[in-house]
């Protein structure tokens, strides 16, 4: 789509788009929220419930991703929420 194209869309189709976009970037935090939680529980048994609601709250892919790697290689989930916490 050029630079013209763009500004000949109408308010309501940008509004449309960004609403697309919006909820695909939120399927992929929870997709990626719901990877991590079976990552930590088969690594390390069951997760507080205090784990998931805190991994709820994280909308930053960059961070989802640093938290996955922590999960495969912390120790204990005990471990893990340190990292969280910070």
């Amino acid at each position: 789509m050029s630079d013209t194209d763009v500004a000949t869309i109408s308010p309501l189709y940008r509004e449309l788009l960004a609403e697309g976009f919006e909820k695909a970037s939120n399927a992929w935090v929870i997709d990626k929220i719901e990877n991590l939680l079976r990552i930590l529980t088969k690594r390390l048994g069951e997760v507080p419930p205090t784990v998931g609601d805190k991994l709820h709250t994280i909308r930053d892919l960059d961070r989802l991703g640093q938290l996955t790697d922590l999960a495969w290689d912390c120790r204990t989930i005990d471990e893990f929420v340190k990292v969280l916490e910070k």
